[in-house]
């Protein structure tokens, strides 16, 4: 076992770096796992505060946005682009939301801005989603889905020395 990888990644730090690279199998693991803490939270503070309905359903989408930045820059990495783009897509599309609702965009600016926004970051999310990444090493890391059949392969291996 002294051949086995190092990996220094633990718990909430594995799921929390903008370092290295995820698979598209990851990619939608880890938002589900986001998803469900956010879903978690925003019924925890719903029971301690009923009043603050909006205002806890707006943090809990925001906190959900907010993690999602780190598995979509580990996706990108994976395709093997600089992911400095996508903290500057989340801040446009914080600029607008906040431009719409003060009611300043509106109309045919909301449709051309806002939708226009919209719907480049559904379809980045849908091209991360699908596209399969660098086969390989590249200069964000290892290849995630090769690493995860060696650790599935020495799984295995385990299981059958086991018995």
């Amino acid at each position: 076992m002294a051949d086995r990888p190092v990996n220094n990644h633990k718990g909430i730090a594995k799921f929390l770096t903008y370092k290295g690279r995820i698979s598209r199998k990851q990619f939608m693991i880890y938002h589900l796992y986001a998803f469900v803490v956010c879903i978690t939270l925003l019924n925890l503070f719903l029971l301690a505060f009923p009043a603050w309905k909006l205002e806890v359903l707006k943090g809990a989408v925001g906190l959900f946005c907010l993690i999602s930045l780190f598995f979509w820059a580990r996706r990108a990495h994976d395709l093997g682009w600089d992911a400095r783009f996508i903290p500057v897509l989340a801040a446009a599309n914080l600029v607008v939301y906040v431009l719409e609702s003060q009611g300043i965009l509106s109309g045919s600016a909301h449709v051309v801005i806002g939708q226009g926004l919209q719907f480049l970051t559904g379809g980045l999310f849908m091209y991360l989603l699908m596209q399969p990444g660098h086969v390989g090493a590249n200069a964000f890391g290892e290849d995630p889905v090769e690493e995860e059949r060696e650790d599935q392969n020495r799984k295995l291996e385990e299981f059958r020395e086991f018995k």
